[in-house]
């Protein structure tokens, strides 16, 4: 099994981040796989991560 820190990262947000669980959810209620909706949701949190680096802004859970 290969480590991949994004995707770790990504089982954390879902829990802190209310809108990330929200998708997280609704892709899981589709009939997605967990580990197929968490594979998505570390894209959404690679875009999010590199959003902000690229803004100098402060992330902020919504």
């Amino acid at each position: 099994m290969e480590y991949n820190i994004e995707v770790e990262a990504s089982w954390i947000a879902i829990r802190h981040d209310a809108e990330l669980s929200a998708k997280f959810g609704a892709l899981c209620t589709r009939g997605m796989k967990s580990q197929e909706a968490i594979i998505r949701i570390a894209r959404k949190l690679s875009n999010i991560i590199f959003s902000v680096l690229k803004s100098n802004r402060r992330y902020e859970c919504r």
